[in-house]
């Protein structure tokens, strides 16, 4: 019995030198897996401040080129703020309604609006200043053809209207 005893004890022994090792294991993998995490949060902390960094990049470009947006566009050495209101004065119905010809346009005063609802037929063209007569360039018009045939034109290129 005493032998028996002994051996029980001894393995009994055994399984908690076993444990505290065990445990002993585990706590130096949560003290190693916590290093990880703080060297992750770094990591992470780091990126994020290049995120933002970039981001920061990113506002200031997008600031400036707003900035540049709002620059009047030259082209053919005539900046936007050139451009006066042309109204279409030509015949409304077909045949003879022709938006392409540059006769059939009467310029506006310099801070006149035309004023047109939403509607099939040009109303009004927004080109450059033809300081020599009362219409509109031909090329100028040629240049803007997408607009006069879309259905829904940039309202500050050509404006329709419904007679």
């Amino acid at each position: 019995m005493k032998k028996i005893k002994s051996i029980i004890t001894g393995v009994l022994s055994g399984v908690v030198l076993f444990m505290a090792v065990q445990i002993g294991a585990a706590q130096e993998k949560v003290a190693s897996f916590m290093e990880k995490v703080t060297a992750m949060e770094s990591i992470g902390a780091k990126a994020l401040a290049a995120t933002a960094q970039n981001l920061n990049t990113e506002w200031v470009q997008n600031k400036v080129q707003i900035e540049v947006m709002k620059e009047p566009v030259v082209k053919n050495g005539i900046s936007a703020l050139d451009n006066v209101w042309y109204k279409y004065t030509g015949p409304t119905s077909m045949p003879a309604y022709d938006p392409n010809n540059a006769s059939f346009y009467t310029k506006l005063e310099e801070s006149e609006e035309p004023e047109c609802t939403s509607g099939s037929i040009v109303c009004a063209v927004n080109l450059p200043d033809n300081e020599e007569e009362d219409h509109p360039r031909d090329d100028d018009l040629d240049g803007i053809q997408s607009e006069i045939s879309s259905p829904n034109p940039n309202q500050n290129i050509v404006r329709k209207f419904t007679p």
